[in-house]
């Protein structure tokens, strides 16, 4: 348009006038003036991008909105038609948990106070994800707003996410367990629960058994990988060794296809 060639023409002025106040001229004067539209052009494309983004993002919590409004309306009316055939006065409650604070909340303890209160009200698994979306934010909410639709109504899928976004994995408390060190005005008592709890959910996302056997083939795979380089522990991991003979027979798979001693397998300094 008009406009937008006035625009255009007067960026270049700009541009020129620039230039030619860092001495620049011919040659010189015409590289930067198009080095410097090609990064006005590139920035435009990034707040596109960026817009494009947010509004995706806006887009899926709008969306969910209105999922939430038609389902507490369904589920009003359902309540509204039991309470007449069975005389039931408890209706359905809407979620009254504060959303998920970044920063501030514990993703792994959020969710387990939220599965304890829908169990309680007796919600039927297929509404959690879209009740939990309403109360994520930042991050959280990101997670949730760039899953596939499909895994997005998936609450154990939309669990996995979320606790793979904030490092709350297997390896992730195990880091935790390992690192733990009491805070300050902490009694040693609430260090040792703290402390225990990581220890839990650390067995807890191995999927061992929880007696004697599970914990000690655990601990043996533990500090397998721990003395092992990084190259050797990278394959690992990869296969995912449900056991201790499970992972040395990969870590004889990974020595026999390289033709490497046992002794350039494991670092030279294993100390934790």
């Amino acid at each position: 348009s008009h406009i937008s060639r006035n625009q255009s023409w007067r960026v270049l002025k700009e541009l020129r006038q620039y230039g030619e106040s860092l001495g620049l001229a011919n040659e010189d004067l015409i590289r930067f003036i198009e080095s410097q539209q090609a990064k006005q052009r590139d920035d435009r494309r990034f707040e596109r991008e960026r817009e494009k983004e947010e509004w995706e993002v806006e887009k899926v919590r709008l969306e969910h909105e209105l999922e939430l409004k038609r389902l507490d309306n369904t589920r009003l009316f359902e309540t509204e038609k039991h309470r007449e055939e069975k005389g039931n006065v408890n209706p359905s409650k809407v979620p009254k948990l504060p959303p998920f604070e970044e920063g501030t909340d514990d993703m792994d303890a959020y969710l387990r106070r939220y599965e304890r209160y829908a169990i309680s009200q007796k919600w039927d698994k297929s509404i959690w994800a879209t009740h939990l979306s309403a109360l994520l934010k930042g991050n959280a909410l990101n997670v949730y707003a760039l899953m596939p639709s499909d895994q997005a109504l998936d609450y154990d899928a939309l669990k996995t996410c979320l606790l793979k976004r904030y490092n709350m994995t297997e390896d992730g408390f195990k880091q935790k367990f390992r690192s733990c060190r009491p805070e300050f005005g902490e009694t040693f008592q609430q260090f040792s629960v703290r402390l225990g709890s990581y220890f839990s959910r650390w067995i807890d996302m191995s999927n061992v058994l929880k007696t004697f056997d599970g914990l000690y083939d655990l601990m043996l795979r533990d500090q397998f990988l721990h003395i092992c380089n990084n190259e050797v522990m990278l394959f690992l991991k990869e296969r995912v060794p449900k056991s201790i003979d499970d992972m040395t027979r990969y870590a004889d798979q990974f020595k026999e296809a390289r033709r490497v001693n046992i002794v350039f397998t494991y670092k030279s300094d294993s100390k934790r």
